[in-house]
């Protein structure tokens, strides 16, 4: 079966010969000009319909269903290339490119320099690969987002003492001074309003004491 499609001859820049079979509508339209004329040949394991799109891209385009048996492709093309030239010898001097994953197109590539055909070019189409995805799931983006890391009691009560004060601060003044500020902090009341000495507690988390002062935080 002939497909054609944007059926204009006046101008043409190059012919492309498409073994559909191992290659995709979207790997040849990164390929096509406007001016170009595209000859196809599909199996018709997939869809035909999937080459649509490709046929309003272009000057002419022209899709061959043939079995699916060894070189039925590149002969479907040396005979579609063949009728073409001999349609329109001017065609001979155009660039012809065969795209496929195929290496064994000899046969078309040698039929085409018979045709006369001088500036003939294989393109090795490669399959795409999966990239793998790097995307968070809005589940871990938001653990991320919502889980900063947890203040210790002395980094909290060293912005608390800068806040009123700064060092040296009186020992005996951070009893008030922490109750005042106790909802702030789920551990502060463990660690701080314990029974013991204020300045062992606040040694055993980073404080430097000096006779009745808090002098320095040093974790």
């Amino acid at each position: 079966m002939t497909i054609l499609a944007n059926s204009n001859l006046a101008d043409w820049a190059r012919v492309l010969l498409v073994d559909g079979d191992n290659t995709s509508p979207a790997q040849i339209a990164c390929l096509v000009t406007p001016m170009d004329i595209v000859i196809i040949a599909d199996n018709g394991q997939a869809k035909a319909e999937r080459w649509n799109d490709l046929f309003g891209r272009v000057t002419e385009a022209r899709l061959l269903v043939v079995e699916k048996q060894p070189q039925a492709a590149d002969m479907s093309l040396a005979f579609a290339a063949g009728e073409l030239v001999a349609r329109r010898p001017k065609m001979r001097n155009a660039p012809w490119l065969i795209c496929s994953r195929d290496h064994d197109f000899q046969t078309l590539a040698s039929c085409l320099a018979q045709y006369g055909v001088n500036q003939c070019v294989q393109l090795a189409i490669q399959p795409t690969k999966a990239i793998p995805s790097t995307k968070v799931a809005p589940s871990q983006a938001r653990a991320k987002i919502t889980a900063p890391q947890q203040v210790t009691v002395g980094q909290w009560l060293h912005t608390i003492l800068k806040k009123n004060g700064g060092y040296p601060f009186p020992i005996n003044k951070v009893n008030p001074l922490v109750k005042s500020h106790l909802a702030e902090h789920a551990d502060a009341k463990t660690s701080l309003l314990k029974d013991g000495k204020m300045t062992n507690k606040l040694t055993s988390i980073g404080f430097v004491c000096k006779a009745d002062n808090v002098v320095a935080y040093q974790p």
